[in-house]
């Protein structure tokens, strides 16, 4: 009997005996958090996780937020747990991330100098009336984006999100759909922006290239104009992918 546990035991010594290793935190979409023994893997629109236990679990890859789980893993393992001498504790708290210019500050270094429609980067169509981004558009004048299945899969994004949309509508481009969605503040301009690129990502996913962009008016109360955006798959994967700061994107890219 002794016989038979010496090799277990030893195989258990030299596992703890490899050193510290990490588990790797996935941060979901509505803040809670799951350890797994790597990062997730991605099978078509569903995440492979293998959780510290050996367990392996799926879960939508909408629901899980990419950027803030890239945070947290990134500087001083972010909020991983760390495994040391067979025991699992936390590894210490990353440093405070560096102050982000407001957008009015941002705004005023450039002097207000915002790319308009023309000098934005667009998916062009030659045909078909495009919709001015500085006028607010009749909703009854629009018409809805005649895709059903990419049109709910849209709002169901959205909505799980936390962002509230007034519709998608054809934009002129029978490719790109027009979503209008609202956004009273500074924080919910921002907000819906990111998940704007996300569900463009996530929607190429599913439907493949019958998506080449989105176009995004942003509405404050009154439907005074907050922001047009017309995003391709590389501006998506820019701001999904945390390449540039919500911010500055609003900045560069906005169309009045």
């Amino acid at each position: 009997m002794m016989r038979r546990r010496l090799p277990m035991l030893a195989l258990l010594l030299a596992l703890t005996a490899t050193g510290p290793t990490f588990a790797y935190t996935i941060v979901l979409t509505d803040g809670s958090k799951i350890e797994a023994r790597e990062k997730y893997k991605v099978e078509g629109n569903k995440a492979l996780i293998y959780l510290v236990n050996g367990t392996l679990v799926t879960y939508e890859l909408a629901k899980i937020d990419r950027q803030r789980t890239e945070a947290a893993n990134t500087a001083d393992h972010g909020t991983a747990i760390l495994f040391e001498d067979g025991q699992a504790r936390r590894g210490p708290p990353p440093p405070p991330p560096p102050r982000q210019d407001t957008l009015s500050e941002l705004i005023k270094k450039r002097g207000a100098d915002l790319r308009n429609p023309q000098q934005s980067r667009r998916v062009e169509t030659p045909t078909a009336e495009r919709i001015r981004p500085g006028v607010a558009p009749v909703l009854a004048d629009l018409s809805p984006y005649g895709d059903l299945e990419m049109v709910g899969d849209l709002q169901q994004y959205f909505r799980s999100q936390g962002v509230e949309i007034l519709g998608v509508f054809h934009s002129g481009s029978a490719t790109q759909p027009l979503v209008i969605a609202n956004a009273n503040s500074e924080g919910t301009v921002f907000r819906a922006l990111t998940v704007a690129a996300n569900a463009l990502m996530e929607m190429r996913a599913r439907h493949g290239d019958s998506l080449q962009g989105l176009e995004l008016r942003l509405e404050a109360s009154g439907r005074s104009n907050a922001g047009h955006f017309t995003l391709n798959p590389d501006l998506a994967y820019e701001l999904a992918e945390g390449k540039i700061e919500v911010a500055r994107f609003f900045v560069k890219y906005v169309q009045f």
